[in-house]
């Protein structure tokens, strides 16, 4: 039985209380043999059953280890900024794939047979399941930044709500440094929890973002109120003329909604 390990060797010889020199090699059937293998005959067939499904069940962890090790984000260019983004289609394929991981995982850990790998398989599904609610919310926070770095960088909105620009100044630099980060750990695995920083980050940002978001809202609902037309233009829309007060051009294209 090739699948036969240290392991279950010593198994065997604490059953029967016979050692076998399996390192050495002069080792021989006749060995074995020699030793009162028929009076434990169901136990050591439920030990070589045991080796065979440990087998599997170490090959599996050993794809799914090997399948992580190589996963690396791929990066989108943002504006003239360079590569400050997650590419979506790319991120989501990895999302699909951490899923269909943690489905194997999930299914080593009911196993029966997989104590010498429990721990490893346990690890292995934290540390998926960490980098997936990673990346949610990087991508939650990745689109509120591109929404909100429209109208915070730059435009007449932005002097408007100084103390919200002010803000966002500051979650920008941690923007980028969250993606210079990525830059230099790509790994996908390592990158989300082979530290805290994101983990300690995202979040942070999250909230600030939300606080800029609910600054912008309440402007907008402002300017509506100030202007009642402005109730019949989206969001998108209605910041695009604001932000864009002085460029009549841009303006011209939203007056049939006004």
């Amino acid at each position: 039985n090739k699948a036969m390990e240290k392991r279950h060797w010593t198994r065997i010889e604490d059953l029967t209380d016979y050692k076998f020199d399996i390192e050495s090699e002069s080792f021989q059937l006749r060995d074995i043999m020699r030793a009162p293998l028929l009076e434990y005959k169901e136990d050591i067939e439920d030990i070589c059953v045991a080796a065979v499904k440990e087998r599997d069940i170490e090959g599996k962890l050993k794809q799914v280890i090997a399948e992580w090790s190589t996963q690396e984000f791929s990066f989108g260019t943002f504006k003239t900024r360079g590569e400050l983004l997650l590419k979506g289609n790319e991120t989501a394929e990895i999302v699909s794939l951490m899923e269909d991981s943690l489905m194997i995982l999930g299914s080593l850990l009911s196993n029966r047979y997989n104590a010498p790998f429990k721990a490893n398989i346990q690890k292995w599904v934290a540390n998926l399941t960490g980098t997936t609610e990673i990346i949610e919310q990087w991508l939650l926070v990745q689109n509120l930044w591109i929404y909100l770095e429209a109208v915070f960088v730059g435009g007449d909105i932005a002097k408007q709500l100084p103390q919200e620009a002010k803000r966002f100044a500051n979650i920008d630099k941690s923007w980028a440094k969250i993606m210079a980060y990525a830059h230099e750990n790509p790994n996908v695995v390592q990158c989300c929890v082979g530290d805290e920083m994101l983990a300690q980050l995202l979040p942070h940002l999250l909230e600030q973002l939300e606080i800029c978001q609910k600054s912008l809202t309440g402007y907008l609902e402002k300017k509506r109120l100030l202007f009642p037309r402005f109730f019949f233009v989206s969001d998108p829309a209605l910041l695009e003329i604001l932000g864009q007060a002085s460029d009549s051009h841009t303006i011209q294209n939203h007056l049939l909604s006004v």
